[in-house]
């Protein structure tokens, strides 16, 4: 029916502002996922293969990244991008991703009224429960009482 077909489209496009928004913060807090230790390193010093490699993972850190096929794809012996993952951001593959994947869980609560499923989709988490965990593990406080904090701290600024 018409009305099945104007929700449908409703929903269609509310899905795509989302996406558009996502986006957005994403490019704007590029710099603050950069900014985990690797500002520390003069450029000069970095390794320029772990350049791309970050550069990739700042793009796609809400998908399945697993070290050997970053390794692969960027022609890096796994071991080899292991070590100058922790040489030079004193972070392991693993602790690297998630890092970002929760920084952009905590921008995206601040920022945004996206539900916390929604979140953990955004970020790469297939199951919402793990999101949590993961959110308190890094943060110490669940993801929801984590955005009530912020918003009374937004408040109090203002």
């Amino acid at each position: 029916s018409k009305t099945e077909l104007r929700a449908s489209v409703q929903k269609a496009f509310q899905m795509l502002e989302q996406r558009k928004m996502i986006h957005e913060i994403l490019r704007r807090n590029t710099a603050l996922l950069e900014g985990l230790h690797l500002d520390e390193v003069p450029k000069s010093q970095r390794a320029q293969p772990l350049e791309a490699v970050i550069s990739y993972i700042h793009a796609h850190f809400h998908e399945n990244i697993r070290l050997q096929d970053i390794a692969q794809q960027f022609f890096i012996n796994p071991n080899y991008l292991s070590v100058l993952f922790k040489k030079y951001t004193g972070k392991s593959f693993q602790e690297y991703i998630y890092g970002c994947r929760m920084n952009y869980a905590a921008s995206l609560l601040r920022t945004t009224k996206f539900s916390l499923a929604q979140i953990a989709e955004y970020t790469g988490y297939s199951d919402y429960s793990s999101f949590v965990k993961a959110f308190q593990k890094y943060y110490h406080v669940p993801p929801a009482q984590y955005r009530k904090q912020e918003e009374s701290n937004e408040q109090t600024v203002l």
